[in-house]
């Protein structure tokens, strides 16, 4: 299997991913393109959770997890819009086994949800 990684769109032609990638250090951006190096060439059940996994509680959102420099990012996407893809929905981070922003699953399945009916809302990332 061999995913196409895209971003929700947030303004002007730009996803979360590159608003993101530009308030970030170049070395979590890098684990992070790295880990999506891993996760592409996968199917869902070959991805150790450790890597990502469905969030519990949500209507088909996963996250990605990985640690840098003492901060647990966990961005979190959806498989979609179509079958083939992985999109990118908000970036959140991980406190005490919790998300921070508090909203981080609202805001990733409502976003699902318009990705999905518009897929025009998916801006494909190149990593």
């Amino acid at each position: 299997m061999h995913w196409t990684v895209k971003g929700y769109a947030v303004r002007g032609g730009e996803s979360v991913i590159d608003e993101w990638a530009r308030s970030v250090p170049p070395k979590v951006l890098a684990k992070f393109d790295s880990r999506l190096a891993f996760l592409v060439s996968r199917t869902i059940r070959e991805w150790d959770y450790e890597y990502a996994h469905q969030r519990k509680g949500t209507g088909g959102v996963f996250e990605i997890k990985f640690e840098m420099g003492n901060i647990a990012y966990r961005p979190l996407f959806c498989q979609g819009p179509s079958a083939e893809d992985l999109t990118v929905l908000i970036f959140a981070e991980e406190h005490n086994d919790k998300l921070k922003p508090i909203s981080a699953d609202d805001t990733a399945e409502a976003r699902m949800k318009e990705v999905l009916e518009n897929p025009s809302k998916a801006i494909e990332y190149e990593y």
